[in-house]
């Protein structure tokens, strides 16, 4: 990770970076992460539905807003994606990315994120007029945490821009970012590190953009 909330300095850059859940709240967080993919990835979708809505009514209860009430309300418009529920699914993102907000600084990571995931939903459930500016503006958030340093710190970032790249249709601009990203890993990892590996997959899926499957 870069930082804590704010703005910091790498290599004289200066770029905003992402807060950190601390302590038991971050593997609190990571539990419930694995459990709603777990329950999602065993096709357990009304499961998920029933962990997310009483998880949630219990934040209610007690008044706590945190990332981890974030991660629930992705978890539940998955769910309602997973069940064709769209309404439902917007509705829970819509209610996340305003969280984020209220939690966040502006030039988060975090928001970026929620943008970013407002915006698949609105692409995968044919809504491109709405998904594009979201997209849009993910990418600008995107840009600061990268900046012109491509250390293994900001690989994570560097990931989310080249998707977010695609998502407006920048494939070039996706794959020469991803090859730096590539030449990063190699050089601090060793090359059969998984980190390698998942930049080469990222590579290879902005590489077979639309029109480039028929060897265009």
């Amino acid at each position: 990770m870069i930082g804590e909330m704010g703005r910091s300095r790498i290599h004289g850059e200066k770029g905003p970076c992402a807060s950190r859940p601390k302590g038991n709240e971050k593997a609190l967080i990571k539990s419930k992460a694995l459990l709603a993919d777990i329950k999602l990835n065993l096709q357990s979708r009304w499961s998920l539905l029933r962990f997310s809505i009483k998880s949630l009514d219990l934040h209610e209860k007690t008044g706590e807003s945190s990332q981890e009430t974030i991660f629930l309300l992705e978890a539940q418009s998955r769910a309602y994606l997973a069940v064709k529920n769209y309404p439902k699914a917007e509705s829970s993102l819509q209610k996340a990315l305003s969280l984020a907000k209220n939690i966040f600084s502006p030039e988060s990571v975090e928001i970026a994120d929620a943008i970013k995931k407002l915006g698949d939903l609105y692409l995968v459930t044919g809504q491109a007029e709405k998904s594009k500016p979201l997209f849009e503006l993910a990418l600008k958030n995107y840009k600061g945490f990268v900046g012109v340093y491509y250390g293994f710190s900001v690989l994570p970032y560097i990931h989310r821009l080249s998707e977010a790249y695609q998502s407006v249709g920048d494939f070039a601009a996706a794959k020469n970012l991803l090859e730096k990203g590539l030449a990063t890993s190699r050089e601090s990892f060793g090359p059969r590190h998984p980190l390698v590996a998942i930049t080469l997959l990222r590579l290879a899926r902005a590489e077979k953009r639309p029109g480039r499957e028929e060897g265009g």
